[in-house]
């Protein structure tokens, strides 16, 4: 159920949180307080974030149980990068802590120091209506009410709405509005302070949000089931709106047709799967969170995605989008990773940043009609330095600026809500590198590998410390920073440990040409002489003859020079490194080439 505030509390100071909630609820206001709506079987992380963005404002139950409570903590970063409105209840006098007080230098306070505490919940419950932009309800004001107790909830509110610290106001005095003795000085407080009230509620006019519309009903140009137009077929965009970038060369393309999906879920079937089918590629997620889908063959920094994507039906609170520089992919989770979420239901876009903690930019409203449930889009992601921007079918659509990650993995995602499958689908995914941005080996990746000239000795190679893979297949392997290990000599493959992985590269040799006879590796293991129990060398066979089975013969990395033999042959030709099974210790791979003589 939907709900207007979340209570963030120290769980030694439930009793008070529940009162609070009840006070609240009884208001008319609807509250998120854990652990009473945390759903069973989800992640408590994962609920509370979700709670605190789909929330209006926050309750801090403050005291000095919260003062210094990690969650506490946490809790008010997430409403302040979602821009709530953050209210302290203050149950006892204690200073701010560095921490709190960064985030809560000029918060919303009420005390509530003195008991008993139901007398300061019934303020509680009309500061928070006013932040809400509720109206006053009779239980709060009776319409039979002196005029003077009228008076004063409104001031109260008025105070509020300014923005200006909350107090403790005292008790309307019974004998104040029953027992004053002289009728004609009553009149003249309640005639001042009818005037005195208007001149106060005029001066603090509500945000525009707050104030029905008075044309709604006789406009026919913002009815609501007037339909939205195409921002595809619309040619009326305003001149000043952004426009994309220039693109430079294509890095790689999935039109998700192969028959295995190249993009690889980080999370088991009971979380997610993959397939491809019908020339698109579809998620299917079952948990609730970020499930992502990587592309293994990328270490990018500056580049432009883009992807066609769309979904049949999204429950609510759902989302997808991109997982891009994700880092250190081990054991099925990504260490850090900016992930760019739409939501074709709130029409609204977030870019979020995992790193041990959630980071949030403020969800952006998108153009009305951009993204809808059940339609294709083609969504393009622009990543230069810090600044990302979205465009959607052509059309600007979103701009986030992020301190973090500069270069890493990309991927597809879907954020679940709950546990009940839904799936959506991608086609025609591309990458291109920033105009003048070359690559190593090619301007395109997408196109066939490159040939040799006949009249010319034949060299092929292959470098990953570009940050990609190409014209290869494999498994069990990751590309990786040598920095993420504290090692020397930029981006490498890494072969996992405890089963097979391997990498497969293949070359043409053109009939006429001087054929290849020797492979250059630069490689490395972390048991160099092989007698770390249950160490596996590494076996690597050109068209299934072995040409070398050992561990690179130093420590740190090595160029070894390896025979062909008798094994390359004119035409399509096959190299396979294999990590065997069983391995317990790394081997590295940074470089190989196949070329005519040694080098």
């Amino acid at each position: 159920m939907a709900h207007d505030v979340f209570i963030s509390h120290s769980t030694r100071d439930k009793p008070v949180s529940d009162a609070v909630c009840a006070a609240l609820e009884n208001a008319g206001i609807r509250c998120w307080v854990a652990p009473r709506d945390v759903q069973p079987g989800r992640s408590f992380a994962g609920e509370i974030t979700r709670a605190i963005q789909q929330s209006k404002a926050m309750v801090l139950i403050f005291s000095a149980n919260s003062n210094t409570s990690e969650q506490v903590l946490r809790e008010v970063q997430l409403a302040v990068d979602s821009q709530l409105h953050i209210l302290q209840f203050r149950i006892e006098e204690v200073l701010l802590n560095d921490d709190l007080k960064y985030y809560l230098s000029t918060p919303h306070w009420l005390d509530a120091l003195t008991p008993p505490l139901e007398q300061h919940l019934e303020r509680l419950s009309n500061s928070i209506r006013t932040l809400l932009g509720k109206p006053e309800t009779r239980a709060e004001v009776s319409e039979t009410a002196p005029a003077a107790e009228k008076i004063r909830a409104k001031a109260t509110v008025t105070r509020v709405a300014n923005g200006t610290h909350l107090v403790p106001a005292a008790a309307p005095s019974k004998r104040f509005t029953k027992n004053f003795g002289l009728p004609a000085v009553v009149g003249a407080l309640v005639l001042g302070g009818i005037v005195l009230g208007i001149i106060v509620l005029r001066r603090s006019e509500p945000p525009k949000s707050e104030v029905e519309p008075q044309t709604t009903a006789t406009s026919p140009s913002i009815a609501p089931e007037t339909p939205a137009k195409s921002p595809v077929a619309s040619d009326e965009s305003s001149p000043a709106e952004p426009t994309p970038s220039a693109k430079g060369a294509l890095l790689f393309s999935d039109n998700f047709t192969s028959a295995a999906p190249i993009v690889r879920p980080l999370f088991g079937p009971n979380a997610m799967t993959v397939v491809n089918a019908k020339g698109e590629g579809q998620i299917t997620g079952r948990i609730a969170g970020i499930l992502p889908a990587m592309f293994d063959k990328f270490l990018l920094d500056d580049f432009t995605l883009e992807c066609g994507m769309w979904a049949e039906a999204v429950p609510p609170g759902a989302r997808y989008g991109f997982i891009v520089r994700a880092a250190d992919v081990t054991n099925g989770g990504i260490a850090k990773y900016y992930a760019l979420l739409l939501d074709p239901n709130g029409h609204v876009a977030q870019m979020s940043w995992w790193d041990e903690r959630w980071m949030m930019n403020p969800e952006q409203t998108l153009p009305a009609g951009l993204l809808r449930v059940g339609r294709k889009s083609r969504v393009t992601l622009e990543a230069l330095g810090q600044r990302f921007r979205v465009f959607i079918n052509g059309r600007f659509a979103a701009e986030f600026s992020m301190e973090g990650l500069n270069e890493g993995r990309i991927g597809l995602c879907l954020s679940g809500a709950d546990s009940k499958p839904w799936t959506v689908h991608f086609d025609n995914f591309q990458i291109f590198l920033p105009p003048g941005k070359e690559t190593t080996e090619a301007t395109s990746l997408a196109a066939s590998a490159p040939t040799a000239d006949p009249r010319k000795p034949f060299q092929r190679s292959w470098d990953f410390s570009a940050g990609m893979l190409h014209d290869v297949r494999m498994e069990g392997v990751e590309l990786v920073d040598a920095s993420m290990w504290k090692m020397t000599g930029g981006k490498h493959l890494r072969f996992l440990t405890g089963g097979r992985s391997f990498l497969e590269a293949t070359f043409d040799v053109p009939e006429g040409a001087e054929p290849p006879t020797h492979l250059s590796v630069r490689h490395l293991s972390s048991s160099p002489d092989g007698k770390k129990p249950g160490f596996s060398p590494v076996r690597i066979t050109l068209n299934g003859g072995e040409i070398f089975r050992a561990s690179p013969a130093k420590s740190g990395w090595t160029d070894d020079e390896i025979d062909l033999g008798r094994y390359v042959q004119p035409g399509i030709n096959t190299l396979l490194f294999e990590y065997l099974d069983g391995a317990q210790t790394h081997y590295w791979l940074k470089s190989f080439r196949v070329s005519s003589g040694k080098q």
